[in-house]
């Protein structure tokens, strides 16, 4: 049985892969198997790991297979300017390394990393004080106070008692009408 050939793609991720020892190790759990990455932040991950980044959404790591998937250039420069020791560096001085994977890349210096990556893959510029500028950090959620007055119950129509169903809901309402109509089904 002939062993198929090797893809240009996985020989461009292997070699960065060999010249690199850190990334042989799997960036999340140190453990070995690299066969996937996050081109979105340069870097190898084994296959458990690339199933918790998949879980984190392609807007925050956009994971790929190194040697079943085909890449886009782009990704490639992304890969070859990252590397595990290089983003380890990066979110340890940003002390965000310490960060389970799906708090660790919504926050901002994950986000900068990410785009920073972006363009330097692009032979682009990146000023990171503008960067800053504009997008500042998000803002932690506004919570809303809880009426815990129970004796009053919710307002309702004068004669209606509140715990009548309206007629919206006395009708079926079918999930892709109520959707995308917005019309109740008889």
């Amino acid at each position: 049985m002939a062993v198929a050939p090797e893809s240009p793609t996985a020989a461009c991720l292997n070699k960065i892969k060999s010249d690199h020892p850190e990334n042989q190790q799997c960036f999340e759990c140190g453990g070995g198997g690299t066969v996937w990455a996050d081109a979105s932040h340069g870097i190898y991950l084994c296959f458990f790991c690339s199933g918790t980044y998949r879980q984190l959404g392609t807007h925050l790591a956009f994971v790929r297979s190194t040697d079943m998937d085909e890449w886009l250039p782009v990704h490639l420069e992304q890969m070859k300017h990252g590397g595990n020791a290089r983003a380890k560096q990066f979110f340890t001085e940003k002390q965000i390394m310490h960060l389970p994977p799906a708090k660790r890349y919504p926050t901002q210096p994950a986000l900068m990393y990410k785009d920073m990556l972006r363009a330097e893959a692009e032979n682009q510029p990146f000023d990171e004080e503008k960067w800053l500028q504009e997008h500042p950090p998000p803002q932690p959620p506004q919570l809303q106070p809880i009426n815990t007055n129970t004796t009053t119950g919710p307002a309702t129509p004068q004669g209606q008692s509140p715990h009548t169903p309206n007629s919206l809901t006395k009708k079926k309402m079918s999930w892709k009408r109520f959707c995308c109509a917005q019309q109740p089904v008889d």
